[in-house]
């Protein structure tokens, strides 16, 4: 499936530019977004050290691995999730939006599995150079400037992990929606983020 966030943190700040400009979607007629605020980016962050654990050794160059499989871009089925599974899910989600919103990189991956953040520094070529690019200090997004999410659609797949449909909505796209399939799995008592699938989706 799609691993984009890495990469495209990192180029984003080699530009010098951080706002993520939103594809042009249909709006959709419910009005249920939330704009989280930074302050409520709270998890624990992960270290530069922790980052460099990620990337590839030596031994691993050229080696088949199943982490960087092709992604597939059709976004699982599954069956509707009861109303405490939903309710920790829309919580990850604000606070991941709330640290997109914060600019705070460190605290963005530390709501990713560490499967996740190995598959994204395998499959995206992250190179050793780029690591210290994360720890970069930035403000956070103005009032006016962030990012709003709507969470709908979780369900439990039948791997026993849990989708949801994510859309966003960001001024640096003109106010257009954004929808994005996120997969969660619980680990140690709370839910992190194992994959992402982006528009378009094929069969969707």
């Amino acid at each position: 499936m799609h691993r984009p966030l890495v990469r495209m943190i990192a180029f984003l700040l080699l530009a010098g530019f951080v706002p993520m400009a939103a594809a042009a979607q249909e709006s959709s007629p419910v009005d249920d977004f939330v704009s989280p605020d930074p302050a409520a980016c709270r998890v624990t962050p992960r270290t530069l050290d922790d980052l460099r654990g990620f990337l590839p050794s030596p031994a691993d160059e050229g080696t088949p691995s199943a982490i960087a499989a092709p992604p597939s871009p059709v976004p699982p089925e599954g069956v509707p999730a009861d109303p405490e599974i939903v309710e920790a899910i829309t919580a990850v989600t604000y606070e991941l939006y709330a640290c997109l919103n914060a600019n705070d990189f460190l605290r963005v991956f530390a709501l990713y599995t560490d499967g996740y953040m190995t598959r994204s520094f395998v499959s995206e070529d992250i190179a050793p150079e780029a690591i210290d690019l994360f720890g970069t200090p930035i403000p956070a997004e103005p009032a006016d400037k962030r990012t709003s999410v709507a969470v709908r659609d979780v369900q439990v797949l039948d791997d026993g992990r849990i989708g949801a449909l994510v859309v966003s909505r960001s001024p640096y796209g003109d106010g257009a929606d954004v929808p994005t399939y996120y997969i969660f799995v619980e680990q140690e008592g709370r839910y992190l983020v194992d994959d992402i699938v982006l528009p378009p989706f094929d069969g969707g």
